[in-house]
């Protein structure tokens, strides 16, 4: 999924842009959470402790501009694309050393909105992506990275990710799902594949993923897990 913050002060224009956000995400078929901030403050709090992969920001706002609160989110080492959103060109030159990701001009244009979340899909990393049809008809686009392990699970295939846990429809072949995964993915036992780069430690038979779940390695892919754990620490 992926995760994106939008701020301003002005309720019309937060929600505005909210709303084309979710409208151009569900276009792309790509999952995504947006959480609003109608304060500079309230966002500063939360990047602590919150990774957000796009940040909206307004440029004029009374307790802290965009310019400013940008400026904080590269000085604390926070890689998030930024697209800014003003009523004044004037400011673009002001903000080259946060390296924004574009910018929209007040009134809103949807379509140069939308061109502006496909220029951020495009560059970001959404080429290893998975899509899964879901138990309830819906296909979702899942961020390869993001997968733990997916697990064969009756006539459906559970996809363990950061977010959750997404069952796919009684029709998906386990086999064939593995065969979808990027080359990172390991298959170490008939009803397990597990994404490599999540894998906390190996030991007795079994990984340790780093949310903790223990999953079983047959024995004759033992020496292969141990050498695919090396090659991916």
């Amino acid at each position: 999924m992926v995760n994106i913050a939008v701020c301003d002060d002005n309720k019309v224009y937060l929600d505005e842009a909210t709303e084309l956000i979710i409208k151009s995400f569900k276009a792309l078929n790509i999952p995504c959470g947006v959480r609003k901030y109608d304060t500079p403050v309230e966002l500063k709090r939360d990047l602590l402790s919150r990774k957000f992969d796009l940040i909206v920001l307004d440029i004029v706002m009374p307790e802290e501009s965009g310019i400013d609160i940008a400026r904080y989110i590269r000085n604390e080492g926070i890689a998030s694309d930024i697209i800014f959103i003003t009523s004044n060109e004037e400011y673009a030159l002001e903000s080259y050393d946060v390296f924004p990701l574009t910018f929209i001009t007040k009134p809103i244009n949807a379509e140069k909105f939308d061109a502006a979340i496909k220029k951020f899909v495009e560059k970001s990393n959404f080429s290893e992506s998975v899509v899964v049809k879901s138990c309830t008809g819906d296909k979702i686009v899942l961020r390869a990275e993001n997968i733990l392990y997916i697990e064969s699970s009756g006539h459906s295939v559970l996809y363990i990710h950061e977010e959750g846990t997404l069952q796919s429809s009684t029709t998906a072949n386990f086999t064939k799902a593995v065969e979808e995964l990027p080359s990172y993915f390991f298959r170490c036992h008939r009803c397990y594949s597990v994404n490599m780069k999540k894998v906390h430690s190996i030991c007795s038979y079994e990984f340790t993923m780093e949310n903790g779940a223990k999953i079983p390695i047959s024995k004759n892919l033992f020496k292969s897990a141990k050498q695919n754990f090396v090659l991916n620490t």
